[in-house]
């Protein structure tokens, strides 16, 4: 919200307090504003900015478009830690595992919600860098659960390697987008690949067979 916002002039002085409020929290001025970690808390949830500083590419939005185009770009979400042509976007990423790791122990006011997680995941962000496994190595893994048990039906619950049962969710998800005209999302030269093994697109309406002719 504007500083100087027309539509409602109280709203944007009010958002400008929050922020006043907030900087004097962080001192150690708990009894400044009458701010507490539950307003933080509560304004975190819906993904308020505390810097009213923060423009296109430096919102959590304007890094977001920026990871879609390296994924789009590279097939993949795995930007480095240390990514010279755009170092605050491998800051980012950064940022965002460790928030996550603060909201799966139950902290709320980390600056991550649901929504920016369910976003990341749509795009395939591997939260945990320190377990990366590569397209060929989790392929690898796909033939070798096809051979034990005749199909590549991996359950996206799958106990004895839950990876495996995120990544395929991964590819059918990526299959999607090329069948809408997004060709450049990673995963057309490996469609056949999967198709040689039998790996189903559609797991709700398979009736077996696989998808062909891509």
């Amino acid at each position: 919200v504007p500083q100087r916002y027309a539509k409602n002039p109280v709203l944007g002085r009010w958002v400008n307090r929050q922020r006043s409020d907030y900087k004097q929290f962080l001192k150690g001025n708990t009894s400044y504003g009458g701010i507490t970690k539950e307003k933080i808390r509560l304004l975190n949830n819906i993904g308020f900015e505390w810097s009213s500083r923060t423009r296109g590419r430096d919102t959590w939005d304007g890094q977001y478009e920026e990871i879609m185009s390296y994924a789009k770009k590279f097939g993949n979400a795995r930007v480095p830690i240390k990514f010279q042509a755009n170092p605050s976007l491998g800051n980012w990423v950064s940022t965002q595992r460790i928030s996550y790791k603060k909201f799966l122990n139950g902290n709320t006011s980390c600056g991550i919600v649901k929504r920016k997680i369910q976003l990341l995941n749509n795009i395939g962000f591997e939260w945990n860098i320190t377990s990366l496994v590569s397209w060929d190595d989790r392929y690898e893994e796909l033939v070798i659960y096809a051979k034990e048990f005749g199909n590549a039906r991996v359950p996206s619950r799958f106990p004895e390697n839950p990876g495996l049962g995120t990544w395929v969710i991964v590819q059918r998800r990526r299959y999607k987008k090329k069948l809408i005209g997004n060709t450049s999302c990673g995963i057309q030269t490996r469609i056949q690949l999967l198709n040689n093994i039998g790996f189903e697109w559609n797991i709700r309406g398979s009736s077996g067979s696989t998808c062909q002719n891509v």
